[in-house]
């Protein structure tokens, strides 16, 4: 074979080989596939309107968020639908947007079981105006250079990605997850007064003068005051009561008025309705909270022996 004749077949072989090359980056058919999607949300967070989520943990109940004007909810049931906090709406935005793909784990819907992303799992739908511009299905998560990683896919594609995060932790939750679960959420050092109410003769009033607190003109204990209202003042719970007619709760048995420093006066409020204990607040006028749990009545509505020096008061007032 002459030169001439090799070096053509040279280069045939290599455009032939530069082809091959070339569509298998493309296309991505190569067997240890090194090219995938990784930005697999895109999404304009000023357009979003509603953000639909199945919860694998509610078997799919449809938790829904929306705006309303500049405001967001979340629908608890048929008829009621309450404020969702800034903050939180801010989180499912940064989690989704931070979603990057770290591996292609798998493609094709026979590994749809073994990395959890069927129709069973957790989906979340993003909507802007009628437009779905998200729907994404949320699997099992995984554990890899101390990090927690989930595995996801999107409704419209086999493909199975890994991807940063624990996103059940954000998703897989109720609608009470997303609620305004404040109580209080104030600066106790700007608080000058508070008025505890009873109705057993034992309401008592704790006032602050020349930054020295005294209970009923009684010099309390400046450690256990401040104890207390450090707590108190930032008091959340995650334990609602819907099932009420919050017209029948009118007057409180117990409560707890606090005036601030700008005159503003927040105001708890404690209803004893049967075996149940439910605590309103002026904080968050939209919610009725289970004062029952993690102890939220207890730590509300202290006894004044409880803030004078020597033992504390430990009896739950009822």
């Amino acid at each position: 074979m002459s030169k001439k004749n090799s070096n053509k077949t040279l280069a045939i072989v290599f455009i032939l080989l530069l082809i091959i090359v070339v569509v298998v980056y493309i296309t991505g058919t190569g067997k240890n596939e090194r090219t995938f999607r990784k930005n697999l949300v895109s999404i304009d967070t000023t357009s979003v309107t509603k953000i639909l989520i199945f919860p694998k943990s509610q078997k799919g109940k449809e938790v829904k968020l929306f705006k309303n004007g500049k405001q967001w909810k979340v629908q608890i049931d048929s008829t009621t639908s309450v404020r969702v906090p800034k903050d939180k709406i801010k989180n499912i935005f940064n989690t989704l947007l931070s979603l990057k793909a770290k591996r292609l784990a798998a493609r094709g819907k026979s590994k749809y079981d073994y990395y959890a992303v069927t129709n069973k799992a957790t989906r979340v739908e993003v909507f802007e105006g009628n437009k779905k511009t998200l729907d994404l299905i949320i699997g099992k998560f995984s554990y890899a250079d101390r990090q927690l990683n989930s595995f996801v896919r999107l409704t419209n594609d086999n493909k199975i990605y890994e991807v940063n995060g624990f996103l059940g932790m954000t998703f897989n939750q109720k609608a009470d997850a997303f609620r305004d679960g404040t109580v209080i959420n104030s600066d106790y050092l700007k608080w000058n007064r508070l008025s505890f109410t009873y109705p057993d003769n034992s309401s008592f009033q704790l006032i602050k003068i020349d930054n020295k607190w005294f209970a009923n003109k009684k010099p309390a204990d400046s450690v256990k005051v401040s104890r207390y209202l450090s707590k108190l003042s930032r008091l959340y719970s995650s334990y609602y009561v819907d099932d009420i007619n919050k017209d029948s709760l009118t007057v409180p048995n117990y409560r707890l008025t606090i005036d601030t420093q700008k005159n503003k006066l927040i105001v708890i409020n404690g209803f004893k309705k049967g075996s149940k204990y439910i605590i309103h607040s002026s904080m968050n006028k939209e919610s009725y909270f289970n004062g029952s749990e993690t102890k939220l009545w207890e730590k509300i509505f202290i006894g004044m022996k409880s803030l004078m020096p020597g033992k504390s008061e430990k009896k739950k007032r009822k």
